[in-house]
């Protein structure tokens, strides 16, 4: 049995596919330069001095930038004090396919990853600058793509914060084993 105008309910679900994918694609990219933009300028202060009191453990260490002192309780953890970090941050999309659009948010120099998961995260600045700013990304990618098309978390549990906080967990508890074999092993 035919079916009348197959072909053409076909043609326009094909070109509504490729009219949403297109759409994805740009708000994707949206997402993530306004990421690197969000990611650059929350991290630590780029250029920041370490000052010391007059004699050597006569004073707490302040830090410096531009001449003004900043020991406010709203500095970040970690000062970028080259700002070689800072300026290594790049969110791209780093995967397109028809059910997939991957975004990546990435800080090129070496050391990145370790303030990112060192010390249960108590530098990281990649993860909470997506958990800080979840609420301005979905609205972005659901002006874009579609209310009905986005959900309300970008998290598949609906828990961004809880996904990190697993993460971190699981990363502790590898390196915990990685460190038991390592120090059975040296131990015959």
């Amino acid at each position: 049995m035919a079916v009348i105008g197959g072909e053409k309910v076909l043609s326009n679900l094909a070109k509504w596919l490729a009219s949403t994918q297109d759409s994805s694609v740009v708000a994707m990219a949206e997402v993530m330069a306004a990421l690197e933009g969000w990611a650059k300028s929350e991290h630590g202060h780029a250029g920041a001095q370490v000052t010391r009191g007059p004699a050597k453990g006569s004073g707490p260490q302040r830090r410096v930038r531009g001449g003004v002192p900043h020991n406010d309780a709203h500095d970040p953890p970690y000062w970028d004090e080259t700002g070689n970090l800072t300026n290594s941050i790049r969110g791209e999309i780093a995967e397109v396919t028809p059910v997939l659009i991957r975004g990546v948010l990435t800080a090129g120099m070496e050391y990145g990853v370790f303030l990112e998961l060192a010390r249960n995260g108590k530098w990281a600045f990649l993860w909470p600058t997506i958990i800080n700013h979840e609420a301005e990304i979905l609205a972005m990618l659901k002006n874009r793509i579609g209310k009905g098309v986005v959900g309300n978390s970008l998290s598949r549990s609906g828990s961004l914060s809880g996904d990190y906080e697993r993460f971190k967990a699981d990363v502790t508890r590898s390196r915990r084993r990685e460190r038991h074999f390592r120090n059975a092993e040296g131990s015959d």
